[in-house]
């Protein structure tokens, strides 16, 4: 599911503009080795979902949305 692509549709569809997306990594550095730094729940709920088989993961990063109003200068 592209959620960040879902949000974009609908704020154009309301007369945004997207003017940046970025992503921000949700990792750690140990021992010079990146680490996932999701929470406990986001972990807990990947491991409920792999028990059922299904291939559920910790998200690894999230999305950064701005939006700007359609003719607007910045």
């Amino acid at each position: 599911m592209d959620l960040p692509g879902q949000v974009i549709e609908t704020a154009e569809a309301a007369g945004l503009v997207p003017t940046h997306r970025l992503a921000a990594l949700l990792y750690g550095l140990r021992d010079g080795e990146l680490v996932n730094r999701a929470s406990f729940f986001q972990m807990l709920e990947a491991w409920r979902g792999q028990e059922k088989g299904r291939p559920v993961y910790a998200a690894a990063h999230e999305d950064l949305l701005i939006l700007s109003k359609r003719g607007a200068q910045g």
